[in-house]
Order: C-alpha cells, then sequence, then structure tokens
C-alpha cells in the first residue's frame, strides 16, 4: 500500500534551517507528514569531473531504484551543482507523475549570483523549487502563469518572480490528481 508521506532526502551536508523550512513548507503545500532522512548517501557515480556537476537523472534513477513502491514521493536535496543532458544547469529534476525528485541549492544561493547572502532568500527559493519539482511528482506539467510555481525557471530570475504557490488551475488539477 502505498503512503502519503514525502521523504526529504539529504544527498550531502544541508543546513538545517533550509531542511526544517523545506519539511514545514512541503506539510503545508501538500496537506501531507514530510519526514526528513538525513543520512548521505554517496553520490560520486553521477559526478562529472569535466563539469564539476553531477548528472541529475542519474541520481533519479538511482534513487528510483532504491525506493520502495509504498513511497509516495521522495525528494532528494544536494547541495553541489547539477545537471541534465542537455544543459548546462538545473535547479531541480522530477519524474513526472513518479516517485522521485532532486533539487539542488547551489544555484539557488544569493552567493553564487555574487548577491548578499541571505538564509530567508535561499530559503523562499528552495520552498519554490522543492514545490515545483514535487508538483512534477503529482503529475503536474510546466505552466504558461509566470507566478505560478510550476513555471519553468531558467534563470534565478524565473524563480525570483514566481510564488511559492499553485496558481488556481494548477491547485485544481493537483486537488484532482490527489483524489
Amino acid at each position: 500500500m502505498e503512503s502519503n508521506i514525502v521523504y526529504l532526502k539529504l544527498l550531502q551536508s544541508i543546513e538545517k534551517n533550509v531542511t526544517t523550512a523545506l519539511r514545514d513548507h512541503i506539510e503545508m503545500q501538500f496537506n501531507t507528514e514530510c519526514v526528513i532522512d538525513p543520512e548521505p548517501i554517496d553520490i560520486n557515480f553521477a559526478f562529472k569531473p569535466a563539469r564539476r556537476q553531477y548528472n541529475s537523472t542519474s541520481i533519479l534513477a538511482h534513487l528510483k531504484a532504491t525506493t520502495t513502491s509504498s513511497v509516495r514521493a521522495l525528494l532528494a536535496v544536494a547541495s553541489d551543482d547539477i545537471y541534465a543532458a542537455g544543459l548546462n544547469f538545473v535547479f531541480g529534476e522530477a519524474e513526472v507523475g513518479g516517485r522521485v525528485a532532486i533539487i539542488s541549492l547551489a544555484r539557488l544561493r544569493p552567493s553564487f549570483w555574487e548577491e548578499t547572502d541571505s538564509q530567508d532568500l535561499l530559503q523562499t527559493r528552495a520552498r519554490k523549487e522543492a514545490t515545483h519539482e514535487l508538483g512534477h511528482v503529482m503529475g503536474l506539467r510546466h505552466c504558461m502563469h509566470h507566478r505560478c510555481v510550476m513555471y519553468f525557471s531558467a534563470t534565478i530570475v524565473d524563480t525570483d518572480s514566481k510564488s511559492e504557490r499553485f496558481c488556481p488551475d494548477c491547485a485544481h488539477l493537483l486537488a484532482e490528481k490527489l483524489r
């Protein structure tokens, strides 16, 4: 039987205030329990030295193969930079309608963009990307409403411009899918 729990898998060392902010937001946004799994796993198999990045698709495949079918959703959180084939980087990636997703905090950190360091801004960006990727896991696609959390973020400006919440259309679709 499938559980309704969302697991937050910390792939690397992640600040406690960020994990707490993610857990609380996920529980509120998806009306479910969110359990933090702080045990890091070795993701070096996905590291590409020439890029100095981890392949997010490879990590998702590993997580999918090692996650039991009873898990509703698993959101992995990395601190290092990730990419997917054909892209210079991704903020996150998910298996649409599946069970697994990943986000990276690397490019969500204000310091990456030479902005003033701000834990509040990092947490806000992380909540948006976590909600976006979990929306994909729940079966949602990208949205054309630029304020919707399901809007595609090609840049950090896109992430900063959108809301932490679903637009009415996506909220309705999500409610239908969760029924």
